[in-house]
C-alpha cells in the first residue's frame, strides 16, 4: 500500500483477512509515530512498513504483489505527480498486480467528490471565502451630526478608505485587464517615441561572374612573374574590408573550380595562392 497516513485501512484490512500480509510505504516517519501514539497502531508481523517515497520504492523493490492500493495524496485535491506518470504505472505493471474493480470505482468516486468540492463549493464560494458573511459591512454613510451642521468642513482621510461594497472576483479580473491595457499603451508610446527606422541596405550590385574572371586574370598575371602569391599581395596591401571581400569570395569559387589552390598554415594566418 502506497501511503500509510494513520494506518486505518491497513489495520482494517489485516483484521478482515487473517492470512493476508501487507507492505505499507509511508514517506513521513512522523506520521507513523503519530499513528502509534494516537491511533492504536501496533507492531504486526504481517505488516512491513517502509519509510520512503512511493515512487522510489516502486523503482527499487524486487517484491511482487497481488494488489497495490494507492492512498498517497499531495493535497485534498491531488496525488503526488511522481505517482501519476506512465513510468510509475509501468513499474506497477511489472509487479504482476491485479486491480480490483471496486478499487477503481472507489478511486473514481473519490476523485469525483474532490473535483465537485473544488468546482461547486470552493470556486462558487470564493467571494464568501474572501469576505465571510458574518462580518458586517462598514457603514460609510454621512453621520447625523454632519447633516445637522453642514458648515463644518469634512476631515480629509489620508489613509485609503475602506470600500462599502465588497470586491468580488469579477472586479479583480476587470482590474487586471485594465492594468494590462494601460501597460500595453505605455509600451506602444515608448516605441513610437523612439522613431525607430530600419537600416537601409546598400543597393550596390556586383556581377560575381565578371568579378571571378577579373580576379582570375590578376592571379594569372602574378603567376607569369612568380611561382606563388599571397592574399595580401593580391589586394595590394589594402586595408579596405570591401576590397578584401571582393577578392576573397572569387578566390573561394576559383578554389572550388580547381583553378587555383588555397593554403593557410595557421588560423588567421596569411593565405597562399598556388597555381594548379
Amino acid at each position: 500500500m502506497i501511503g500509510g497516513g494513520t494506518y486505518s485501512y491497513p489495520k482494517s484490512f489485516l483484521k478482515d483477512f487473517s492470512t493476508a500480509t501487507m507492505d505499507v510505504v509511508e514517506i513521513d516517519p512522523g506520521l507513523t509515530a503519530l499513528a502509534k501514539q494516537h491511533f492504536a497502531l501496533e507492531e504486526n508481523p504481517r505488516m512491513q512498513i517502509y519509510h520512503e517515497d512511493g515512487r522510489t520504492f516502486l523503482n527499487t523493490t524486487k517484491n511482487k504483489y497481488d494488489v497495490i492500493f494507492g492512498d498517497a495524496f499531495r493535497s485534498f485535491y491531488s496525488i503526488p505527480q511522481q505517482l501519476t506518470t506512465i513510468e510509475s504505472v509501468k513499474k506497477m505493471h511489472e509487479m504482476n498486480f491485479f486491480i480490483s474493480g471496486k478499487v477503481l470505482l472507489a478511486a473514481a468516486v473519490l476523485l469525483r467528490i474532490k473535483s465537485n468540492k473544488l468546482i461547486d463549493e470552493d470556486i462558487a464560494n470564493f467571494n464568501d471565502m474572501l469576505y465571510p458573511p458574518n462580518v458586517e459591512d462598514i457603514d460609510l454613510t454621512e453621520p447625523e451630526w454632519h447633516r445637522q451642521n453642514p458648515d463644518i468642513p469634512d476631515l480629509a482621510i489620508k489613509t485609503p478608505q475602506p470600500r462599502k461594497r465588497k470586491v468580488v472576483l469579477a472586479d479583480l479580473l476587470h482590474a487586471l485587464q485594465k492594468a494590462l491595457e494601460v501597460n500595453h499603451r505605455k509600451v506602444m508610446r515608448r516605441l513610437n517615441s523612439l522613431n525607430f527606422r530600419p537600416p537601409e541596405i546598400p543597393q550596390k550590385k556586383v556581377d560575381i561572374s565578371a568579378l571571378i574572371k577579373d580576379v582570375y586574370n590578376k592571379v594569372l598575371a602574378f603567376f607569369k612573374k612568380q611561382d606563388s602569391l599571397t592574399f595580401t599581395q593580391l589586394v595590394n596591401n589594402s586595408s579596405s574590408k570591401e576590397d578584401k571581400i571582393l577578392a576573397f569570395i572569387p578566390l573561394l569559387h576559383l578554389d572550388t573550380m580547381e583553378k587555383i589552390d588555397l593554403r593557410q598554415k595557421e588560423h588567421f594566418g596569411e593565405i597562399e595562392i598556388h597555381p594548379k
